[in-house]
């Protein structure tokens, strides 16, 4: 005898709920518990949560004949692609070869792809991975550390074989370069006056010529030192 609505009390158990239901259309407890995980297209659960250990019987069947509804629409719009999917990231990764931590990564970001339940829709993940993680909204920080560690590790070798002169090398020169061109003008501030009092043009002008072409050598000197640090070792 097909079961009633009328016949079921307005909440009950799993168990009472699909009593009279054929075998292969009831439902367990743990059944509706994973149904429960999941969610509409508007991010609603399709059935409620129970209250007690008792499900509200109309809205908990209702649910379940809109989530059937959806599943056959999707089922005739979708190609076969759209419709794999699989129950786990180890599931996915062993299947299609994509990396467990692209797959977690693209968990963390917000993918559709992934469903409360853990099942991986593979065309959604796949669409996602070419719009929202080509445009670089997305970064994998296990490859990002191992790119950055490679990186590292190139930049120690060039500078062992001299290829690349270290920060602090540069920033020192830079640093006396400096102090000699600034501080060679701050010395004629400070002294010119005092030695430049009652002297004639002549003199003047060979002082000023000496003094600059002092602070000239210095500062020759010192870039000297930063072309043969940027020199090729086959130059030198």
């Amino acid at each position: 005898m097909p079961v009633q609505a009328a016949d079921l009390p307005a909440a009950c158990t799993a168990d009472r709920m699909f009593a009279d239901f054929p075998e292969e259309a009831r439902f367990t407890n743990a059944h509706l518990h994973r149904i429960q995980r999941e969610t509409t297209p508007h991010g609603a659960p399709w059935i409620p949560a129970p209250v007690r250990g008792r499900r509200n019987t109309c809205a908990t069947l209702g649910g379940l004949l809109r989530r059937y509804e959806h599943q056959l629409t999707a089922a005739r719009s979708e190609s076969t692609f759209d419709r794999i999917t699989f129950d786990s990231m180890e599931a996915c990764e062993a299947r299609t070869g994509i990396p467990r931590h692209l797959l977690s990564t693209a968990k963390e970001h917000g993918c559709p792809a992934f469903e409360g339940s853990g099942r991986i829709r593979l065309a959604v993940l796949v669409r996602w991975l070419f719009t929202a993680g080509a445009t670089g909204e997305v970064t994998d920080w296990a490859a990002h550390s191992d790119k950055f560690k490679a990186l590292n590790e190139e930049v120690k070798y060039r500078e062992s074989i001299d290829e690349l002169v270290p920060k602090a090398e540069i920033t020192a020169l830079v640093q006396e370069f400096s102090a000699i061109c600034f501080g060679g003008i701050k010395r004629l501030r400070l002294e010119g006056p005092r030695e430049f009092e009652m002297r004639d043009k002549a003199w003047l002008k060979t002082a000023l010529e000496t003094k600059c072409a002092d602070i000239l050598k210095q500062a020759e000197a010192i870039m000297e030192q930063l072309k043969q640090k940027q020199a090729a070792p086959a130059d030198r």
